[in-house]
């Protein structure tokens, strides 16, 4: 081997263990510090019944070069995390235990949000989760009941059927004698489930003293022996089908004298009719639509012209018929100054 290709070599060689010296060097100061380690972060607690503690732990470690201070909080009060501070030396490990807390009824399902806050320059903060289930010992259909009524009668002679089906229940779903059902809305009362082709079959109907404008209840299923409910929202609402914008007007006067137009938006609140055309029911003398217009398929906009030959009246009431909706309304017209008139 010739001079200058030892020379190369050597240089070659010195060059290399340069290089792996400054990468080496890097490395462990990449590594000087606090470093949190955590085995798992999002933690499944598994199934559980209503208002049962669902335990897990979170584990974390001090990888790092330097003593790791830690601070873990979470985002919901219904859980509890212990403990949730303290200082790791290196290469210690720290067990949080993490409890939390189910809803009190089946088919629900808790999630919350855990943060570590660490001195780790890399990571102070770290993002975990915990998440735990209660399933549904039964299915519902409908899964909750909203109704919207434009009648009195309507409401009062309502009735809803619903069909339980099997869930994951260790209890035996074919006995009737073993199904709950509750209101607590004296207005809804529910009959005896009957068991047909696998399925409950039970209905809830509204009491005919019901007068309210809006009705919220819960009907509450559940089977002996399984300390899981269902519940079964209900909400029923009392509307009327048409509004009137505004309901009164006090009538007004240009500078020559004569009466300024109204207007008045007639809104339509049962959705699967369509607002036609607007009539004023036995009009007074001097007051007539002079103008209607559609704004989308549910909102007309009427222009109401009084001339001089209305009647020298202090207040009056102005009953519209709405033509597809076959219904009527109201309105009042003030005359705050009707002797001058």
């Amino acid at each position: 081997m010739n001079r200058k290709l030892r020379i190369t070599l050597s240089i070659g060689l010195l060059a290399f263990i340069a290089i792996v010296f400054v990468y080496t060097k890097l490395q462990s100061s990449q590594f000087e510090g606090p470093r949190i380690s955590i085995k798992e972060r999002s933690l499944d607690l598994g199934n559980g019944k209503p208002g049962e503690e669902m335990q897990g732990e979170l584990v974390f470690e001090n990888t790092g070069s330097k003593p790791l201070e830690y601070n873990i909080v979470t985002s919901c009060g219904c859980t509890s995390l212990t403990p949730r501070k303290g200082t790791l030396d290196i290469g210690e490990s720290q067990t949080a235990n993490v409890v939390l807390k189910l809803p009190e009824y089946a088919k629900s399902e808790k999630a919350v949000r855990i943060i570590v806050h660490s001195n780790d320059p890399d990571q102070p903060e770290v993002n975990c989760s915990a998440r735990a289930r209660c399933p549904a010992p039964f299915q519902l259909r409908p899964e909750s009941i909203n109704e919207t009524f434009y009648e009195l009668n309507e409401l009062q002679e309502a009735s809803f059927q619903i069909e339980v089906s099997p869930g994951e229940s260790e209890t035996a779903f074919a006995d009737v004698e073993l199904f709950q059902i509750s209101s607590n809305n004296k207005f809804l009362h529910v009959n005896k489930p009957e068991l047909r082709n696998g399925m409950y079959h039970f209905q809830i109907a509204v009491d005919d003293e019901m007068k309210y404008k809006e009705n919220y209840g819960t009907i509450e299923l559940s089977h002996k022996g399984d300390a899981r409910k269902m519940v079964l929202p209900v909400s029923l609402k009392l509307v009327d089908r048409v509004l009137i914008v505004p309901s009164q007007v006090q009538l007004k006067k240009n500078e020559d004298g004569t009466f300024q137009d109204i207007v008045f938006t007639i809104i339509n609140r049962q959705l699967d009719k369509e607002l036609s055309v607007i009539e004023l029911i036995t009009p007074p003398d001097g007051i007539s639509i002079k103008d209607q217009t559609s704004i989308g398929k549910n909102k007309k906009q009427i222009q109401v012209g009084v001339t001089d030959t209305f009647s020298n009246t202090s207040e009056i009431k102005l009953e519209f018929f709405c033509r597809g909706l076959n219904s009527q309304i109201s309105c009042e017209l003030i005359n705050p100054s009707s002797a001058s008139f």
